[in-house]
C-alpha cells in the first residue's frame, strides 16, 4: 500500500476520481459535528428511529454507526457552507448537487470498517453509469503516521468501478434466468479476490487531520482501514452523499439488486432516499424531490 502523503495522495477529482479538501472545515463546526456524533450515538439502537446501527451493518464492523442523520440539521448546513462543494464538483463537470444522506462512523481497535467496495448498492436508485459523490469526513486524525483508521482509495486511472456497476446492472435485469444467477454467483469469489489484489497493491492511504475531506467518486473503490492500537481508543467521522439535481430516478434498479444481493445472502440495503423523493416518480428528475437539500 502507497503511503504518499504529498501531491499523489491528495488525487485530482477529475482525472483520479478522487480529492483531499485541505483544512477547509472551521473548528466550530467541527465542534457541532461531533456533538451530532454524540447525539447520534445516544440514539443508537432505539426502535423508533429506524436506524440500523451497530456491528455487521451492510458488511460493515463499527463501534457506533447510524446512517439516518437529519440531513438538514444546523450542523450538516453549516458544514456545506464550509466546503463549498457546489464550486469545487462545478470544476469537475459543471453540474448541480444535492445532498441525499448523511453517516456517522465511530470505529475503535478491532473493528474491521468495510472492505474493498465501490458505491453501485448505495446509489442503486441512479442508473449504472451515473456519477455521484461522497464526502467523508474525519473528526479525529487518520493515517499511516498514526493509528491509520482512516480510508484507503484506488484511483480510476488503475481501476474503476464503472464497469462492474454496469455488470451488476444487467445481472439485475437477469434474475428471471437462475441457471445464469448461480454462475455469477459460483464465479464471485474468484473475481472479488483477483479484483481485490489489485487494489491491495494500488491503494493510496492519505494521511488526514479534522478540518480535511476526502471527497471520491461512486465508481471509486475504498475501504475502511482498521484503527490500530494506539492512545486513541477510536475514529469518528461522518460522511455526506450527493446525487446530481438533473439525475434519473430509478427505484427499479434499487428493488432488483436487493433481490439479486439477497440470493447471494447478502444483508439488505436500505433504500436511502425514497422517504425524501415525496412525488418524484420513476424516471423523474431528482431535482424534484422536496426532502434533498441542494449542495452550496
Amino acid at each position: 500500500m502507497h503511503h504518499d502523503q504529498a501531491t499523489a495522495a491528495d488525487g485530482d477529482a477529475r482525472r483520479d476520481g478522487f480529492t483531499i479538501l485541505r483544512g477547509r472545515v472551521r473548528p466550530e463546526t467541527l465542534r457541532q459535528l461531533e456533538a451530532l456524533l454524540d447525539q447520534e450515538a445516544r440514539s443508537l439502537g432505539a426502535p423508533e428511529t429506524g436506524r440500523r446501527v451497530g456491528r455487521a451493518t451492510a458488511g460493515g464492523d463499527y463501534r457506533r454507526y447510524s446512517n439516518g442523520v437529519d440531513i438538514a440539521h444546523a450542523a450538516v448546513g453549516d458544514l456545506l457552507d464550509d466546503l463549498q462543494l457546489a464550486r469545487t464538483l462545478s470544476d469537475v463537470d459543471g453540474r448541480a448537487w444535492l445532498l441525499s444522506q448523511v453517516f456517522v462512523f465511530d470505529l475503535s481497535a478491532g473493528d474491521a470498517g468495510l472492505r474493498w467496495h465501490s458505491d453501485f448498492r448505495s446509489y442503486a436508485f441512479l442508473p449504472a453509469t451515473e456519477h455521484a459523490w461522497t464526502a467523508w469526513v474525519p473528526l479525529d486524525p487518520v493515517g499511516p503516521d498514526d493509528q491509520h483508521g482512516g480510508v484507503a482509495v484506488v484511483p480510476t486511472t488503475v481501476y474503476s468501478g464503472t464497469e462492474e456497476a454496469k455488470m451488476f446492472a444487467f445481472t439485475c435485469g437477469a434474475l428471471d434466468d437462475m441457471e445464469y444467477i448461480g454462475k455469477v454467483m459460483a464465479g464471485l469469489e474468484g473475481f472479488n479476490a483477483l479484483r481485490n489484489l489489485l487494489l491491495d497493491k494500488a491503494a493510496i492511504e492519505p494521511a488526514m487531520q479534522p478540518g480535511d475531506t476526502l471527497l471520491f467518486d461512486r465508481f471509486v473503490f475504498h475501504r475502511s482501514m482498521p484503527l490500530a492500537e494506539g492512545p486513541r481508543r477510536s475514529r469518528r467521522a461522518l460522511a455526506l452523499r450527493l446525487v446530481p439535481a438533473d439525475g434519473e430516478y430509478r427505484p427499479d434498479i434499487h428493488r432488483t439488486q436487493q433481490m439479486l444481493y439477497s440470493a447471494a445472502g447478502v444483508p439488505p440495503h436500505d433504500a436511502p432516499i425514497a422517504h425524501l423523493m415525496g412525488d418524484v416518480a420513476q424516471g423523474e428528475r431528482l431535482s424534484g424531490a422536496p426532502g434533498l437539500v441542494p449542495v452550496r
